[in-house]
């Protein structure tokens, strides 16, 4: 289930570009069930985050960036009345 708390999400990676239509059309398909699975994955994972760095951490935003794969998460997130963010490699982020 997505968090409906989070006030953005946002995904940033690139597709490889290929001559043929069908596999282009392929590709494309490809990266859309891995975000998809990502998405219900990462969110999943940063509702159940309470404490970052810390210190209590109210989740509101998640950036998801990389190449052709997701290779690094940054979290948005207030604590103390102040906004964050906290960048993590894959790892990282699913080790939190």
């Amino acid at each position: 289930m997505i968090n409906t708390k989070l006030e953005s999400l946002v995904i940033d990676l690139s597709c490889q570009i290929k001559k043929d239509p069908l596999e282009q059309a392929q590709e494309t398909l490809r990266l859309t069930k891995y975000v998809t699975s990502e998405i219900i994955s990462a969110t999943a994972k940063v509702t159940s985050i309470t404490r970052l760095k810390g210190h209590p951490a109210t989740i509101k935003g998640l950036k998801m960036t990389g190449g052709s794969v997701i290779e690094n998460y940054e979290i948005i997130y207030d604590s103390y009345g102040e906004r964050h963010t906290a960048t993590y490699s894959k790892k990282e982020f699913y080790d939190l």
